[in-house]
């Protein structure tokens, strides 16, 4: 990747790594070019390879399993919130986590796709077992 330089006046010191979404454009945009500021705007998967998708999944589940289930009509509700949901958050397992915790990950535990392999395995014939004893009026 090129130094961030626009010119010879220009030196970019912050990186804002978005999509392409609307809502990235706009007075987002009007903010970067204001004189003085040092960000530039990259694009994921337009002017890096990487992608965003997984703190877009992450802010997808705060917004829908937190946030949309409160009654937060200002900042100061909001900033009295946010800690107690980033601590169930980040306490709580997680699917794309294999199901480790965020904090497991970040202290050094490493996700394993097998990990509760067994588990399901015997959970999945247990609860076929349990069905297979359920009378059921209808045609099942």
């Amino acid at each position: 990747m090129k130094p961030p330089v626009l010119n010879s006046l220009a030196v970019f010191l912050f990186h804002l790594i978005s999509d392409g979404g609307s809502e990235n454009k706009g007075e987002l945009q009007k903010w970067i070019d204001k004189p003085g500021m040092f960000w530039k705007k990259l694009i994921a998967q337009v002017d890096i390879i990487q992608s965003n998708s997984m703190i877009e999944a992450a802010n997808r589940i705060l917004k829908h399993e937190f946030l949309f289930l409160r009654d937060i009509k200002n900042i100061e509700t909001l900033n009295k919130t946010m800690p107690h949901i980033l601590q169930e958050y980040n306490n709580r397992p997680a699917g794309m986590l294999f199901g480790l915790t965020p904090n497991e990950v970040l202290t050094g535990k490493v996700p394993d796709r097998n990990l509760f392999k067994e588990y399901i395995k015997k959970g999945n014939m247990r609860r076929q077992k349990i069905n297979k004893k359920i009378s059921c009026e209808i045609n099942c």
